[in-house]
């Protein structure tokens, strides 16, 4: 619904008032920023393609500085994770020139830059930045906000990277308390928290806990992204892992091939989730053919 209003309202201004080009470069930006995060990627590289050089040219700095996380947001999720470090840089700087108390945009900032330094494997990095927004979200929001839910969530993501596993079910748990509190037990959200959790009990040998958290997640997902919806491969990837492990060859390969026709579809072709995919289907067919008798 938001992503069609800002469509029209688009539209709308293109129309009757063709001259306001920094107005509806601003728009374009807002919807770049909706959708990709509704998984249309090549939609929102479009509309940025066309907001982007007018923001440049005209915009107030803190204006731009908004614009370029957005940017950032975009080769975040088509794993550029380069080009986002840079954006994000030139975002902060932007910010640091009109705006002297920690915000909530700020804290937006820091986390993405965080998810490109995670990107880029400079675990440290991401998790000095994610304890940072952590703290400057509690002392914004309070402890039960969805935001700082999420600072949780991402830092429990570099604590798994840097084996710490303990600490990142910690906060993994909390995350899922908060979002469940504050958004209802079937949020998108609520989703991520089950994966995550579910990728750290297959990583235990905890087998049938991650099953249940990977099937819990697919089913939020599916439900309230719809099945098209990139964060879906996320939970088919990790199914097709289990069936694996287990021997389920058949299932398995369902799976896989059902995470990458969404991958390829949304995602460029050397994502690294894209070529986790790739490459583990592949592994999987090699196998099976191994284990064939020759005639």
């Amino acid at each position: 619904r938001a992503e069609r209003l800002i469509a029209e309202s688009i539209a709308l201004r293109r129309t009757h008032r063709p001259e306001a080009t920094l107005e509806i470069a601003h728009s374009e930006v807002q919807h770049a920023d909706v959708l990709y995060r509704l998984g249309r990627l090549e939609d929102a590289g479009e509309a940025l393609e066309r907001s982007m050089p007018i923001m440049e040219a005209s915009a107030r700095p803190i204006d731009l500085a908004d614009a370029l996380n957005v940017v950032a947001g975009l080769h975040l999720l088509r794993g550029e994770f380069e080009p986002a470090r840079g954006a994000l840089e030139r975002s902060l700087e932007l910010r640091r020139q009109v705006e002297a108390p920690p915000s909530g945009a700020l804290a937006g900032l820091l986390n993405n830059l965080a998810d490109a330094e995670r990107g880029l494997n400079r675990i440290a990095e991401a998790e000095t930045l994610d304890r940072r927004v952590l703290a400057m979200r509690r002392n914004l929001l309070g402890d039960d906000h969805p935001e700082v839910a999420t600072s949780l969530n991402n830092l429990s993501i570099d604590l798994f990277l840097l084996k710490r596993h303990d600490e990142a079910k910690t906060h993994l748990e909390e995350a899922l308390s908060i979002w469940r509190k504050t958004l209802g037990p079937d949020h998108p959200n609520v989703a991520t928290a089950h994966n995550n959790l579910g990728e750290l009990a297959a990583l235990l040998g905890r087998s049938n806990e991650a099953q249940e958290r990977f099937e819990r997640a697919l089913d939020i997902w599916q439900r309230t992204l719809g099945p098209e919806h990139p964060d879906v491969a996320f939970a088919l990837h990790n199914l097709a892992r289990l069936a694996a492990e287990r021997g389920d060859r058949p299932s398995a390969r369902s799976l896989y091939r059902r995470a990458l026709d969404l991958r390829q579809r949304v995602l460029p072709p050397q994502h690294p989730n894209r070529l986790e995919t790739e490459q583990a289907l592949a592994a999987l067919e090699a196998d099976g053919n191994a284990a064939r008798p020759t005639s």
